[in-house]
């Protein structure tokens, strides 16, 4: 490994050492690509004396620091303008308000997978004590991290079912 590491530094040693050198970089481009030149990308058929143009910066660099900081101060005034929301924020205020809606009766909901585990606490560590199947209506109790504390209709089974095998039921 020792030994690779060392040639491939010789190697891009010997690369630098030959074109890497400042006074050969305008022949190499050149070299690299003949037939390109200024002139064909200004669309001029006369070749372009690089010489004679004008490399001064149309902006000092002071002026171009004061343009950016008047740019950034502007983007940081509207940001600070706009209303702050979240998307948590929001989230948390509709649950809040579909959970502050009082019915006179509970909501009811139907196991939406063919058989589901009940356990005897919220997670698979939990011991199964029964199943349900598809369209069992159940009550929902309490809910933990995903999971739901049931009781179906008919009042036979109460135990946690993942959140997921759940959908609102309708009212007919």
């Amino acid at each position: 490994m020792f030994k690779l590491i060392v040639v491939t530094l010789a190697v891009f040693a010997a690369v630098l050492q030959i074109f890497g050198g400042s006074e050969r970089r305008p022949e190499v481009a050149r070299e690299a690509a003949p037939g390109l030149t200024l002139a064909t990308f200004m669309g001029t058929a006369e070749p372009i004396d690089e010489t004679s143009l004008d490399r001064e910066p149309l902006l000092s660099e002071a002026e171009a620091i004061a343009i950016a900081v008047a740019a950034g101060n502007s983007a940081r005034s509207e940001r600070e303008a706009a209303p702050k929301t979240y998307r948590a924020q929001e989230l948390a205020r509709t649950i809040e308000l579909k959970t502050s809606v009082q019915t006179d009766t509970p909501t009811k909901w139907v196991v939406s997978a063919s058989r589901v585990n009940v356990r005897q606490g919220p997670g698979t560590s939990n011991a199964v004590i029964a199943q349900v199947t598809l369209g069992t209506e159940a009550q929902i109790l309490d809910r933990k991290n995903g999971w739901a504390q049931i009781q179906t209709q008919d009042g036979g089974t109460s135990g946690w079912i993942s959140g997921k095998f759940l959908e609102e039921k309708t009212p007919s």
